[in-house]
């Protein structure tokens, strides 16, 4: 643990002498980086999988907080260089220290007040409750199915099977809103591994194996093949996918390897990945050919502009003042359209962006950003310490494995943490919310007693799942 910790720091000073600029802000940067970092080491070398706290530190640690102190010490921003309100980084510095030590603070009085998860058995299912089990498993199973159907339908198969520059164009030719083949695609992709997570639980874990369950773990690999197709997909989802398919069918060797897999998720990320971005997926075709780049340029690419998201977030403030959870309620009301809601926000990176004077939009916001737009700094440390108990709960709650619920909830929220973390909330709550949805309905199902007669008197109600 010690030495993965100092290799890491070893990291932190190369980064920090990668430039001169923004001293103040600088050194904030780098002591947010080592508390986040002693967080991250905890979950790579806990007894416990601890999925949920890695998938969110690797993006808050390196992802958010490392590459942002790269490009400020630098001083090259990937959007519009020339745009950034170089006055507010160290007030954005700040929020970043803060949240990160209140995040910290509630990660480990989870850890210190409750002893290591113990995985129980799961309690013993009758004959019955398993085929209602099984049943639910197929109907959602089939549900995500459809639905990516009518996608396919709609949209047709380019706009699912390519890269990311041919399922773009397809898309365009569709004729169709951005933002409704945007949502129409979070929530397909949202249900697509929902559908695994569920299918795999089931049939691996609760080891509930006939003809429902084989078939609903086809439907699911159809579903999430199609809509979850690697070339097509942006890395945050990339990983999502690959966390849900790990933690709902392969447990054992996850946990067996997990050590190895999350120590090395840094190297993957600034290296591995730019590295297989020769085969671009923003091209119309997919091209072999690999070339490498440097760690410290993958630090510039642009879905690491966290720091740099905060920093218009802060300028947003400053000039329009907070909203007082005007911007977390229209979130959480995604669904409502605007035209029923006039006052429902923008995304608050692009409404942060546009301020800033961008011309692309589509910048993220993460979740400290989003807490400080709508409640100031009570919002940003509050939310976070929240936040950080929240991340260490749900893990326990998939070492646990004692409520089937829990667990799958666990695996999602594991799933879309860098998602959920890197934001804008309004732009990417679609997904882990249709994937919960699906959840919630198997769940329903399952407990659903069909009344049947057997002669002249009604089956008793069985006892149901918790």
């Amino acid at each position: 643990m010690i030495p993965f910790y100092l290799l890491n720091c070893l990291g932190l000073v190369i980064v920090f002498d990668a430039g001169d600029a923004h001293p103040f802000a600088s050194v904030l940067l780098a002591i947010s980086f080592l508390v986040s970092l002693a967080c991250f080491t905890y979950a790579v070398f806990s007894r416990s999988l601890s999925a949920t706290s890695f998938a969110y530190l690797l993006y808050a640690t390196y992802g958010f907080i490392l590459a942002g102190l790269m490009q400020v010490r630098s001083d090259r921003f990937y959007w519009i260089n020339n745009a950034v309100r170089r006055e507010y980084i160290p007030d954005a510095a700040v929020i970043v220290l803060l949240s990160t030590l209140a995040f910290a603070l509630g990660y480990f009085c989870r850890v210190a007040g409750r002893p290591a998860p113990v995985e129980k058995p799961l309690a013993e299912v009758s004959p019955v409750q398993r085929e209602r089990i099984a049943r639910a498993t197929f109907v959602v199973c089939l549900l995500a199915f459809c639905y990516l159907l009518l996608g396919l339908r709609t949209y047709g198969v380019p706009a699912f099977i390519g890269t990311r520059f041919t399922t773009g164009v397809a898309l365009a030719s569709s004729g169709g809103s951005t933002a409704t083949y945007g949502l129409v695609f979070t929530l397909t992709r949202g249900m697509a591994i929902a559908s695994m997570v569920i299918a795999g639980y089931v049939l691996l874990r609760m080891r509930i194996r006939n003809n429902w369950t084989l078939a609903a773990m086809a439907l699911a690999c159809v579903t999430l093949c199609i809509a979850n197709f690697p070339p097509a997909l942006p890395r945050f989802w990339l990983i999502a996918t690959v966390l849900a398919v790990l933690m709902s069918t392969a447990k054992g060797w996850f946990l067996r390897w997990k050590t190895v897999l999350f120590a090395a998720a840094p190297l993957l990320m600034f290296g591995l990945l730019p590295f297989l971005q020769a085969y671009n997926r923003r091209t119309e075709s997919v091209s072999l050919n690999v070339s490498f780049t440097s760690p410290l340029e993958g630090m510039m690419h642009g879905d690491y502009d966290g720091v740099q998201a905060v920093v218009n977030v802060f300028g947003l403030v400053a000039q329009e003042g907070i909203s007082l959870g005007s911007r977390l309620l229209s979130a959480l009301l995604f669904f409502v359209p605007r035209s029923v809601w006039e006052g429902k926000h923008e995304h608050t990176g692009s409404e942060a962006a546009e301020l800033a004077g961008f011309n692309y939009l589509n910048i993220s916001a993460p979740l400290p950003a989003e807490l400080f737009a709508d409640f100031h700094y009570v919002g940003a440390i509050g939310g976070m310490l929240l936040f950080g108990w929240l991340i260490r709960a749900l893990d326990d709650g998939y070492d646990e494995a004692r409520r089937p619920v829990i667990s799958m909830m666990a695996v999602i929220m594991a799933g879309f943490a860098p998602i959920i973390g890197r934001g804008p909330m309004l732009g990417v709550i679609a997904a882990p919310a249709s994937a919960l949805f699906l959840v919630a309905l198997w769940w329903g199902l399952s407990r659903l007693v069909l009344a049947r007669r057997h002669g002249h008197g009604p089956v008793q109600p069985m006892e149901r799942p918790r």
